[in-house]
C-alpha cells in the first residue's frame, strides 16, 4: 500500500540563486510502503547537494516510522561522500530502533558499498519490496520454530 506521493525539494545551499540549481540537482518523492517510509531520490547526490541529502534522511529517519528505505534507483550520480554519510546515519539511528537501508540496481554502487567497512554494514537492496520485507523481518526478530514434543 503506498500513500500519495510528494515532491519535495532539497533545501538550497548557502550560495545566492542556488536554490533553482539545487532543487534541479537532487529531489525526493516521500510515500509509505507499508510499515515503510521511503524517500526515492532524483537527481545526483553529491558534495553540492550534500546538505539536502543529509537533512532529508535524517528527516526521515526521525518521522516515527520505524523503516526508512533510501531509494537511488532514479540517481544519476551517487557520489562516495553521500553513500557514506547514508552508512554512517544508518548506523546512528539503528541504535534508536530505526532501520535505514538502501535500494540500487546499480552493481557498482553495491561493490563500492563492499569496500569500506561502515559501508558494508548498510543494509542493501534491489528492490523497495525486498527492503521493506526484510526491514520488517529484522524489526520483528525470527519467529520461535515450533518444536515437537
Amino acid at each position: 500500500m503506498s500513500s500519495s506521493a510528494e515532491l519535495r525539494p532539497v533545501p538550497p545551499a548557502d550560495e545566492p540563486g542556488a536554490s533553482h540549481v539545487a532543487e534541479a540537482r537532487l529531489s525526493a518523492v516521500v510515500r509509505t510502503r507499508g510499515p515503510a517510509l521511503v524517500l526515492s531520490f532524483r537527481g545526483e547526490a553529491d558534495s553540492y547537494t550534500m546538505p539536502g541529502w543529509s537533512e532529508r534522511i535524517r528527516s526521515a529517519a526521525e518521522s516515527g516510522m520505524r523503516i526508512v528505505v533510501i531509494d537511488t534507483n532514479c540517481l544519476s550520480f551517487l557520489s562516495w561522500r553521500a553513500l557514506l554519510t547514508l552508512a554512517r546515519e544508518a548506523e546512528h539511528y539503528r541504535s534508536e530502533g530505526v532501520h535505514l537501508c538502501l535500494v540500487t540496481q546499480s552493481r557498482t554502487i553495491m561493490r563500492i558499498a563492499a569496500l569500506d567497512e561502515q559501508t558494508r554494514r548498510l543494509p542493501i537492496h534491489s528492490t523497495v519490496v525486498s527492503a521493506v520485507s526484510r526491514a520488517t523481518y529484522d524489526a520483528a526478530g525470527p519467529a520461535i520454530a515450533a518444536t515437537p514434543g
